[in-house]
């Protein structure tokens, strides 16, 4: 199957350039949508079976085989586990049961294994440098670059908790370097962006006939392999006697930069019976007049400062309004309006069609106060990412009336933010990582993740953005 440009669609690549083309200007969509629903023949998959189905739908231009090799081996041989949870009025699809904790490693374990086969099949390309914010990357995924032509860059803020960069530090090699940076998150993912756009950098690489990629949500591949595991949830609901074949469903999603709300659109427009999408954010991010009223305003948005993850979230936007209003020149004239006015407003027929999204923006305070509720009613802890969605589904259903059968998107485990379970169990004493895991494991009786016994607290120091970059570009000269 052919990509194309979301603004000319006399633009069109083929799946294994789209790896190589994920930090230009053109955001790039698949080009058919095609219907993969079919329960007969979906409902005794296993989840590597299901994701080899819908990606060969895709990666046209890579053999079946190869397809099932690049699944097989994504996570060491093996099945993920991924698992559904029924609590009261809901169930939980638990993404985070594997080394990272997280729903990143489903897709990137794949993506890992999908870059080593384009770069052996691509004499023109020696090496791929990847650059990440540590949000946007797994440790197991880090663990399968090691072992490739590709050399990874991963940019961590200095909140970052002990578990999270004790895990992080733990996978460095030759070819893997994490930097610290003095800021959060969010100017990880803007340094990300302002990186990979550098001048410098890119004609350094260039000299090394190599290229620059990076696995968030700018490379359509990473938003189709989260595609799999709405197929899979659907299916495992069927399986479980949840719901009925074919009934709809509502869908609940923490999200940050809208990839994982692009890839469910994605799961419904290919026939997966999805009734509302539902958005939960943190504030000050928020979609809610956007989708009320069709206008896209940036300070609205994005809150009063400039986030890093804007790129992300206006890549994702044009790519669901693409396929929504289906004109190319409408796309140009929306996306200049707002390069040249920091909004744009769609027309009413435009916004009707995005009537299939509900979006709800949470405070950290509501956020916690669900965290202590659900495990007061049910001794099932959330992650803060999860509590979000499964919040905004509270709000959803209280807006709404609609009790159509729903699952909450379980993204991250609770033990990757167990400084902030144990503020929202009331507990606010200062403990080392390794009481703070056992504290918490006193509270929720979960096991303690293998890769998370006798972690060790690892001192770093950070930098600045302008030293990063004279960082970033020496280490690059020295690379081989």
């Amino acid at each position: 199957m052919k990509f194309i440009s979301t603004r000319d669609n006399s633009i069109t690549i083929d799946s294994q350039e789209v790896i190589f083309n994920c930090i230009n200007d053109d955001i790039y969509v698949p080009l058919n949508l095609d219907n993969l629903y079919d329960i007969d023949v979906l409902r005794d998959m296993t989840y590597n079976e299901l994701a080899i189905y819908i990606l060969k739908h895709f990666l046209t231009d890579i053999d079946e085989d190869s397809i099932s090799s690049i699944v097989n081996n994504a996570y060491d041989g093996d099945e993920p586990n991924v698992f559904l949870r029924k609590t009261n009025d809901r169930c939980y699809v638990e993404l985070f049961n594997n080394k990272s904790l997280s729903y990143r490693d489903l897709s990137l374990s794949i993506i890992s294994k999908f870059i080593d086969i384009n770069l052996n099949n691509n004499e023109d390309v020696k090496n791929l440098y990847l650059f990440t914010a540590s949000t946007d990357i797994s440790v197991s995924t880090i663990e399968n670059f090691k072992k490739m032509n590709t050399k990874v860059f991963v940019f961590y803020p200095n909140n970052i908790s002990d578990i999270e960069k004790s895990k992080l530090l733990s996978t460095l090699s030759d070819n893997i370097c994490a930097i610290g940076v003095d800021g959060d998150f969010y100017e990880c993912k803007k340094l990300v962006d302002s990186l990979i756009n550098d001048s410098d950098i890119k004609n350094l690489i260039a000299q090394k006939e190599s290229v620059i990629s990076t696995c968030n949500s700018l490379n359509i591949i990473r938003v189709l392999t989260q595609v799999i595991y709405y197929f899979y949830s659907y299916v495992t609901m069927v399986k479980y006697g949840e719901i009925e074949a074919g009934k709809r469903i509502n869908v609940s999603i923490p999200t940050e930069n809208f990839g994982n709300i692009m890839a469910c659109f994605y799961a419904k427009r290919m026939g997966l019976p999805i009734n509302k999408i539902i958005c939960a954010t943190k504030t000050p991010l928020s979609f809610k007049k956007f989708l009320d009223t069709g206008e896209f305003v940036y300070d609205e948005v994005f809150g009063e400062e400039s986030t890093s993850f804007e790129r992300l979230v206006l890549a994702n936007i044009e790519r669901l309004l693409h396929h929504l209003i289906n004109d190319h020149e409408r796309i140009r004239e929306i996306f200049t309006d707002f390069r040249e006015n920091n909004k744009f407003t769609l027309y009413p027929e435009e916004l009707e069609k995005l009537s299939c999204i509900e979006t709800y923006s949470l405070t950290s305070d509501e956020v916690s106060q669900k965290i202590l509720r659900l495990f007061l009613e049910c001794q099932y802890p959330l992650s803060p990412q999860t509590a979000t969605a499964s919040l905004a589904y509270d709000k959803y259903v209280i807006d709404s009336y609609d009790y159509t059968p729903s699952i909450i998107m379980a993204t991250t485990s609770p033990y990757s933010s167990t400084d902030k379970l144990l503020k929202s169990f009331g507990y606010n004493e200062d403990l080392d990582i390794n009481m703070a895991l056992e504290k918490l494991n006193s509270f929720i009786k979960s096991p303690i993740p293998d890769n998370l016994q006798n972690i060790k607290k690892i001192d770093t120091k950070t930098f600045s953005s302008t030293e990063i970059k004279d960082i970033v570009y020496k280490k690059i000269q020295e690379m081989n």
